[in-house]
């Protein structure tokens, strides 16, 4: 799912760049603007917005049982941007992420637990390649390395690593933003190619289960960010 996705991208991302660059304007004064005082393809600011969450892999259906619910969370945090070109730019972000899901474990015995919500926390870092494609809009592309912060399931704190976490997750994030002035409106699909749990048992009151690997996170983030 994820390789023809990244592969949609970029045979998108490919003509539209070169069809763009006879038409993005080479004057200064109408290039893109991202900051509030008008710098040219540069800038910093802060942005925020709307995670819409879910789990997926072969290893879902091993560790729970009936439907895995995704949870719809947040983000915030800050971004810089370099200009390389009038039409490339790389744009490092650092961003707090929640995540999670809603799932019913199943118990060694064969039974099933009452459904869990399980939230996670990540400090994430996106190093993204902005793409100009018109002069106003640009496709988002790059790697996401994302430090696991904490992680409660339902009401409590778990140790995520007696629980068997990675405390590391690398992805990768695409996608679209629209900038007006110094406002920018973005939508991107973020996902996570490493696998959220070491596939290993662990105890919960002296009873052994086990953590299925190949489950992976995935989100759809919607955000708003303004320049500085």
């Amino acid at each position: 799912m994820k390789r023809l996705f990244y592969a949609a991208l970029l045979l998108v991302a490919a003509p539209l760049a070169a069809w763009a660059q006879p038409n993005l304007s080479n004057n200064p004064q109408a290039a893109p603007r991202f900051r509030s005082n008008g710098a040219e393809n540069s800038g910093f600011g802060v942005k925020g917005g709307v995670n819409f969450n879910s789990i997926q892999g072969d290893g879902l259906s091993k560790m729970y049982s009936g439907s895995v619910d995704g949870l719809t969370q947040y983000h915030v945090g800050a971004y810089a941007q370099i200009g390389i070109s009038n039409r490339l730019s790389v744009q490092p972000e650092l961003l707090y992420m929640r995540k999670g899901f809603k799932a019913t474990e199943m118990l060694p015995d064969g039974t099933s637990s009452s459904k869990a919500t399980t939230r996670l926390s990540y400090l994430s870092v996106p190093v993204i390649l902005a793409i100009n494609v018109f002069d106003n809009v640009a496709i988002h592309l790059g790697p996401q390395v994302s430090y696991l912060l904490n992680v409660h399931d339902s009401s409590k704190k778990v140790d995520s690593e007696a629980y068997n976490y990675n405390s590391l997750d690398v992805g990768a994030v695409g996608g679209l933003e629209a900038k007006i002035e110094f406002l920018r409106i973005g939508a991107r699909y973020d996902y996570s190619l490493t696998d959220l749990r070491e596939g290993k048992d662990f105890q919960i009151a002296n009873v052994t289960r086990k953590a299925e690997a190949d489950i992976r996170n995935g989100s759809i983030q919607v955000y708003v960010g303004v320049g500085l």
